[in-house]
């Protein structure tokens, strides 16, 4: 036993990382197995044999009170829905996760170890499940489709998405395509090593481009103009070199590349996108009514008000063909349709008693959103806001714990930013795609995991401080 437990220690801080991994995959690959908590509770039994546990100190109190009030809610429902079970298990295994993290990550170097397992293991996986998204997606323009990634109601996934939730699976991508860039620009040997490295960044791209989540396209505009600034700026300032004329050349040839992107449309290029997917097999038909979907849902961010049909007649020259009833609703009302949400949450709590205002009336909320939105297909629903399901389910005194830990979550990011900032970008994007997407802060278990790193900073930068 001594023998194991010494071997496990050695790569203490590649199974930590695998453990993160599991939560991003788990977003974009229907495994259908739940590894993540066995995976821990194993992690668990290790740390507990080998003594290596220690137990959290008082700054961790307003986690302790988000984890009690999650309890209270959970006792206080009256109802004894499906999701409750799933809360109380990811509020377990997110917990004895997290005091894995406090115990096990003991200084810089076994967090620079871990940091860059998880960077390398991102990269890797994402752009494996990235390449399985896009053959999906190829072999869909043929007319075939795969039964593993048939959802329960027996739609088949929009794009290169293999899961039902586009807007999750395209987050999955962008974390991945986030750690390719800090790679990329930390040099990692393990990701650039080969001279084609910029493949795996494209597949990502192209991967969440075509998973036709219009959250996802924002984000991943996002990470790009950031990092392309970045980019853009080093360059510059190597190329300029202190010449003005360098810098004019590079500022006209600019200009004259986006000139030409933003008279250039589609139907001028018709004559070459054709024969182009002809000639590799695809099915025409099949591609334009991909293609239309897709960017379609991309379009009405700008404009919720794009009718489908006036949309194909302008992208393809011509009346539409798709058959709208095999297609799923297509919701392009956008952040309209979390607002309406947000006023139904607003409106129990109004109703609620002074007590139930006080320390909430349970999670007995879930069945009057499926009430109310059953329409759209969405079971289970829910405020799509964790802060208002905080107020629905432990009232004003939940809701100010909540906010309190999350304050001391973005304290801790931001204290530590200079000594760690890949996993304060990724909290970024997920925290901020959990706002109009998520339900509790249990309810997407990366979500809860990535707001915990940052306690063990203090630890492990404190030769820094």
């Amino acid at each position: 036993m001594t023998t194991i437990l010494n071997k496990i220690k050695g790569w203490e801080m590649e199974l930590l990382a695998v453990a993160l991994l599991m939560l991003v995959v788990g977003l974009m690959f229907p495994y259908r197995m739940p590894l993540f908590g066995s995976f821990v509770a194993i992690l668990f039994v290790y740390a507990t044999l080998n003594k290596r546990l220690i137990i959290p100190k008082w700054t961790w109190l307003p986690f302790g009170g988000v984890v009690l009030f999650i309890l209270w809610g959970l006792y206080n429902s009256q109802v004894n829905h499906p999701l409750l079970s799933r809360e109380l298990k990811n509020v377990i295994t997110v917990s004895v996760f997290a005091l894995l993290l406090y115990s096990l990550l003991e200084n810089k170097h076994k967090f620079d170890q871990f940091r860059s397992t998880t960077i390398r293991l991102l990269v890797l996986f994402t752009t494996l499940v990235s390449t399985i998204g896009l053959i999906k997606f190829m072999a869909s323009l043929k007319g075939v489709e795969f039964e593993y990634f048939l959802v329960t109601d027996g739609l088949y996934p929009w794009g290169s998405a293999l899961v039902n939730d586009t807007n999750y699976y395209a987050l999955g991508g962008v974390i991945g395509l986030t750690a390719y860039i800090y790679a990329v620009f930390e040099e990692d040997r393990f990701v650039i090593k080969s001279k084609l490295h910029f493949i795996a960044g494209l597949i990502m791209a192209a991967n969440i481009s075509l998973a036709g989540s219009r959250r996802g396209i924002a984000l991943l505009a996002l990470v790009i103009i950031v990092a392309g600034t970045i980019w853009f700026t080093q360059k510059m300032k190597t190329a300029i070199g202190g010449s003005k004329k360098n810098a004019l050349i590079l500022l006209g040839a600019l200009a004259l590349l986006l000139s030409t992107v933003t008279v250039l449309k589609v139907r001028h290029t018709l004559w070459l996108i054709k024969p182009a997917v002809e000639m590799v097999g695809l099915d025409y038909g099949q591609f334009k009514q991909e293609a239309t979907i897709i960017t379609y849902r991309y379009m009405t961010i700008l404009d919720d008000e794009m009718v489908f049909e006036d949309y194909y007649r302008r992208l393809w020259n011509e009346e539409s063909t798709v058959d709208m009833s095999k297609i799923r609703s297509l919701n392009s009302r956008g952040v309209e349709s979390r607002r309406v949400r947000w006023k139904v949450a607003m409106d129990m709590y109004k109703g609620h008693s002074a007590k139930q205002k006080l320390l909430g009336s349970g999670f007995d909320y879930l069945q009057v959103y499926e009430a109310k939105f059953s329409y759209l297909h969405h079971s289970p629903d829910y405020p799509h806001n964790p802060f208002l399901s905080a107020l629905l389910f432990s009232g004003i005194a939940g809701l100010v714990v909540f906010s309190l830990f999350i304050l001391q979550v973005v304290f801790l990011h931001v204290k530590y930013l200079r000594q760690e900032s890949f996993f304060a970008a990724i909290f970024i994007l997920v925290f901020a795609f959990n706002l109009i997407s998520g339900n509790t802060f249990f309810s997407v278990k990366l979500v809860s995991v990535l707001c915990l790193v940052p306690f063990s900073y203090r630890k492990v930068f404190r030769e820094s401080e």
